[in-house]
């Protein structure tokens, strides 16, 4: 099973947590849009940095949500 890094979640929120929801759960990393909550998931921090970065490039999540 995968396991989570505090730093690695932190890294995240610190990016994306203002337009993503961001946990780690039973082993997967998972976002969800502040917008539309569509859940983006994935099997390391950076796998869903990746997944993030491509939601966002097609569809940016509003910031002032």
């Amino acid at each position: 099973m995968a396991m989570c890094s505090p730093d690695e979640l932190i890294d995240l929120e610190n990016h994306w947590g203002t337009a993503y929801d961001l946990a780690f759960h039973r082993g997967e990393w998972l976002a969800s849009r502040k917008d539309t909550h569509e859940t983006l998931t994935a099997s390391s921090a950076e796998g869903l940095r990746e997944a993030i970065r491509r939601d966002y490039h097609r569809s940016p999540v509003p910031r002032d949500l």
